[in-house]
């Protein structure tokens, strides 16, 4: 069981030689006191890289997926305390028919993000 670790932040890496995105996924024994450089600015999109402090996180996993998923740094609206407060998820993806396909809370437990990304046949590694 991964019960003790929760997302807490998701990095998007860029696109790889077959046009797919790929992404890490953060996962902390905190969510609590999950934090980094500049995240009460609000909005977001003010922050040029935003990145969590190093030892705020103690688990990194890998995501590579063929959707663009919209992360909470590039909210205009909102900052990433309002993540972290529920009001916001972390990241969010819809499909053709505009159906949301995927929506990642900030402090999932690493158990309920493998379910939820499962449901869309994508793996963490």
């Amino acid at each position: 069981m991964n019960n003790d670790l929760y997302l807490c932040f998701i990095n998007h890496i860029g696109k790889d030689s077959n046009g797919n995105q790929l992404y890490e996924l953060l996962f902390s024994e905190d969510k609590d006191n999950f934090f980094g450089e500049d995240f009460e600015y609000k909005p977001c999109c003010l922050v040029n890289q935003m990145v969590p402090f190093p030892d705020a996180y103690q688990e990194v996993r890998q995501m590579t997926v063929n959707i663009e998923l919209t992360l909470i740094q590039e909210s205009c609206c909102c900052s990433f305390t309002d993540c972290q407060d529920g009001i916001i998820p972390l990241a969010f993806a819809y499909g053709n028919n505009d159906e949301l396909l995927i929506k990642l809370d900030y402090g999932m437990t690493l158990d309920e993000t493998e379910e939820i990304l499962a449901k869309n046949n994508i793996l963490l590694t």
